[in-house]
């Protein structure tokens, strides 16, 4: 299966908005439900804990708590930072309104999953606080899934940072990432999040690798 640099894919979650008319919005439902349907089709738990950080995988984590609540499941959403803005500032709107228990840094139950939406493909050095404090958090659950990339992996060459998630399973949006071809992310899924294949053709990557199922398994 092909991989993407993450130059490659910043290029394309620009150019899919612009070219297909496809919102940041809509490609974060997207992620949200394949993030929800993954725990509820895979992960045997009704109580999960869901790390959001500031950027798009916060995003991303925030709407599949929504998804999960509405569900019936339990969740606590434990926040890098309240002050958010854009998709991410509606979404924790919204779960205040469902009474989802928000908390800031460090969660106040002791659930066995967690969902870790901190850092994405963005990471540059070593997470600094609070990003540590919470992977010190994340890794103490017992069953743990990472948006994209593992918080504090490097999505291009697989190397981990200083500290860094140690998933039980990735589930990566719209193809995997170059990194995760290294042993650093457990098992690996790959989402369909609506990214038409023509937006790949740049980089001379062919075929649709959605077109049977919606949720791919990259790696045992």
């Amino acid at each position: 299966m092909e991989t993407v640099t993450t130059d490659q894919m910043a290029e394309i979650d620009e150019r899919v908005p612009e070219e297909y008319g496809i919102t940041i919005g809509r490609l974060m439902e997207n992620a949200a439900y394949q993030l929800a349907a993954f725990i509820r089709d895979e992960i045997e738990t009704n109580e999960v804990t869901v790390f959001a950080g500031t950027g798009n995988n916060g995003g991303d984590a925030l709407a599949a708590a929504r998804r999960l609540s509405l569900w019936g499941y339990d969740i606590e959403v434990v926040l890098a930072d309240r002050d958010l803005d854009g998709q991410r500032k509606e979404e924790l709107m919204i779960l205040e309104q469902l009474d989802v228990p928000i908390k800031t840094h460090e969660p106040e139950q002791t659930y066995d999953v967690a969902l870790d939406g901190l850092i994405g493909y963005n990471l540059e050095g070593d997470p600094h606080h609070p990003f540590d404090t919470m992977i010190a958090a994340v890794n103490e659950h017992e069953t743990i899934i990472s948006i994209d990339v593992p918080t504090g992996v490097d999505a291009d060459t697989g190397e981990r940072a200083s500290p860094a998630v140690e998933p039980d399973h990735t589930v990566t949006l719209a193809m995997p990432k170059q990194g995760l071809q290294e042993q650093t992310a457990g098992k690996i899924w790959v989402a369909d999040i609506s990214i038409p294949p023509a937006a790949y053709e740049t980089f001379g990557f062919t075929g649709d690798i959605f077109t049977d199922r919606s949720l791919v398994r990259y790696r045992p």
